[in-house]
């Protein structure tokens, strides 16, 4: 049996929907991203860095919630690669 074949497509979708939103996350809340944000502009009455900062949080957690919702492979359900090594 190939490995191809024994690599479960789901689990690793999932991993990489993780490592993106993750990656995403910590780009969005670093120093030079965020720099784009620093004017003395206010939206309604609050500083733009703030509403910012919040609105990168309320997506990330967002994100995050959309991610555990759809799930990743069910342990149950994936069956265990088998070891039919014929060769």
């Amino acid at each position: 049996m190939s490995v191809w074949k024994i690599m479960n497509t789901d689990s690793t979708t999932y991993r990489q929907r993780q490592i993106l939103l993750f990656a995403t996350g910590a780009v969005m809340l670093t120093d030079p991203f965020l720099s784009i944000f620093r004017t003395d502009e206010m939206i309604a009455g609050v500083p733009v860095l703030v509403v910012a900062l919040f609105s990168i949080w309320a997506l990330l957690i967002v994100g995050v919630a959309w991610l555990m919702e759809r799930g990743g492979p069910d342990p149950l359900r994936t069956p265990p690669p088998t070891d039919d090594y014929t060769g």
